[in-house]
């Protein structure tokens, strides 16, 4: 403005003679396409033609002078409208895709871990659930005792203790360090041993009659008749193995032993 003051001045004097082109320039003052295109709107707004300002689109189209770099972006979307919409949307899924895929293992050590996390908890809980129902040892009322306090306690109190063992067996950032603490859940077992306990024992008996030795027994007898209660611990293993994030990471510190959960913490 005219009545700028002059220190203020003096710096415009100094960048219009060493920066700005004098094509935009008009008596010392910016005359630009953009500048110009404010003071038509300015004088458009002032006006009485209402549906122009509450229509951007028809300031394109259908006014003169149009807002140069407005004008061409807004062509150049309508032109490209289909691929600036894919890439929107296709864009973070790609970039994650390539950061989890091609710049470590979470895939592989993932798909390693909550298979064997899952075979294992189908094996370990189904025997020691059966041995407790079959045999029906002296003290099992005891040791079903000692597997449900397990659940008393959250995993975050057992995780340190745990974690000495384990840098003291020299297990860290390995699959066994992963699985072995976690294998035998006091729940599942609790919950298989109620489920054969329920079996009628001529089942058994009938399987004793015709020579099929106990682990026939436990496999062809048992197992099928408890099918629904092995999916759901299956189920509950893959989830926790998939999403365990600190256990994985206190575990695991070394990047080529990252899960998926932990590659996708360290992207974020």
């Amino acid at each position: 403005p005219a009545d700028a003051p002059p220190l203020v001045q003096e710096d415009w004097r100094a960048f219009v003679h060493d920066t700005l082109s004098p094509l935009w320039l008009k008596n010392g003052v910016l005359d630009t396409p953009e500048t110009r295109w404010r003071d038509w709107l300015a004088a458009r707004q002032a006006s009485e033609d209402q549906s122009a300002i509450l229509n951007p689109e028809s300031w394109i189209l259908n006014t003169s002078p149009p807002m140069p770099q407005f004008a061409y972006h807004a062509q150049l979307f309508r032109e490209h409208r289909a691929e600036i919409r894919r890439e929107f949307l296709w864009r973070n899924y790609r970039t994650v895709l390539d950061h989890v895929l091609f710049h470590g293992r979470g895939i592989v050590n993932t798909v390693v871990y909550c298979t064997l996390a899952v075979l294992l908890a189908l094996l370990v809980n189904p025997l020691a659930a059966y041995a407790l129902s079959r045999f029906k040892p002296s003290a099992g009322p005891q040791i079903l005792l000692f597997l449900m306090l397990t659940m008393a306690f959250p995993h975050m109190v057992t995780q340190i203790p745990v974690f000495v063992l384990l840098r003291e067996l020299g297990l860290l950032n390995t699959f066994a360090a992963l699985l072995l603490p976690g294998m035998a859940s006091g729940y599942s077992i609790f919950l298989l041993k109620g489920f054969f306990d329920s079996l009628p024992q001529e089942l058994y008996q009938a399987a004793e009659i015709v020579g099929a030795t106990e682990f026939q027994v436990f496999r062809l007898v048992a197992v099928p008749l408890v099918t629904p209660i092995l999916a759901y611990i299956g189920l509950g293993a893959f989830v926790t193995a998939y999403g365990g994030f600190m256990w994985a990471l206190v575990i695991c510190p070394q990047p080529e032993m990252w899960t998926l959960m932990v590659w996708i913490y360290d992207f974020q």
